[in-house]
């Protein structure tokens, strides 16, 4: 419906201190304009009358620099969405991460686990299962073979070592785990099967070898810090009792002191026990 004048607009509308006629609030102060502003005000008389002259019903009451911009709109909603993506991909790589059996990093050391599957293992009758309840027992071996030093190598060794024991013992890989010089713990039996080289507490033990012969020789710092990543992830995800003890093992058929670098150097780890010299095998 049409105005019948401005006035009626300015009252209709809460501009009750607008003089239409005039074209100016009447409660405006005139000093607001400072003393040199008389041009001033009546430019912005003549302004607010050009623009009351312009108003009729079909005029918005919100200019456009007021309204809700659709485009404001759609960059929250882009926003929402980024945001609801992301909080779900995070929470997908959580739940990924914990059902890993190994992640990346542990303890603030470096673990760089391979598998069975991924260095091409063939199948074994399982073994006797291995409790995790029970493990109290941490056991240090070396291969007393030749090391390997990169990924293609180790992984073509535990392969060849598979065949050996096949051939030779008609069983697995006796150990738990392997260590190779490129810094890898390598799966052999993994955490749930007992391992046969274990001379003591075999229902109680997993088994770690060093691969490569280290009874003059050290470990690198590489294979020794993997070893012990390897240890502290297995007490992480409770493979093994949190009052482990390691024991180095140690083959007096091999060498009058087999392993005996290698030993050296873990006496002084964290929970360690002893060197239990086998006599016999």
């Amino acid at each position: 419906m049409m105005m019948n004048n401005s006035n009626e607009f300015s009252s209709r509308y809460g501009y009750g201190d607008l003089d239409l006629e005039n074209g100016y609030y009447g409660s405006c102060d005139h000093d607001h304009f400072g003393p040199s502003s008389s041009l001033g005000f009546i430019g912005q008389r003549a302004f607010v009358r050009h623009r009351l002259n312009a108003v009729d019903d079909r005029t918005p009451l919100l200019n456009g620099s007021n309204r809700l911009r659709p485009n404001c709109i759609d960059a929250r909603v882009f926003s929402l969405g980024v945001l609801f993506i992301g909080g779900i991909t995070v929470g997908g790589y959580m739940l990924y991460q914990q059902d890993r059996p190994w992640p990346m990093t542990t303890a603030g050391m470096w673990l760089d686990f391979v598998n069975r599957e991924d260095w091409g293992a063939a199948n074994f009758p399982i073994g006797r299962r291995l409790s995790s309840n029970n493990v109290v027992h941490v056991l240090l071996h070396h291969t007393a073979t030749e090391n390997c030093f990169d990924l293609s190598t180790c992984k073509m060794f535990v392969y060849n070592y598979q065949k050996w024991w096949k051939q030779t013992e008609n069983c697995d890989i006796p150990f738990n785990y392997l260590v190779g010089g490129d810094g890898r713990a390598y799966e052999a039996r993994g955490w749930s099967v007992e391992s046969d080289y274990s001379p003591i507490h075999s229902n109680s033990s997993l088994s770690i070898a060093f691969i490569g012969n280290f009874t003059k020789t050290m470990p690198s710092v590489k294979q020794l810090d993997a070893a012990r990543a390897l240890i502290l992830e297995l007490k992480f995800q409770q493979k093994i009792a949190k009052n482990y003890h390691i024991t180095g093992i140690s083959y007096h058929k091999r060498a009058h002191h087999d392993a005996a670098a290698l030993f050296q150097e873990t006496s002084n780890w964290q929970c360690w026990d002893e060197v239990y010299t086998v006599s016999h095998s």
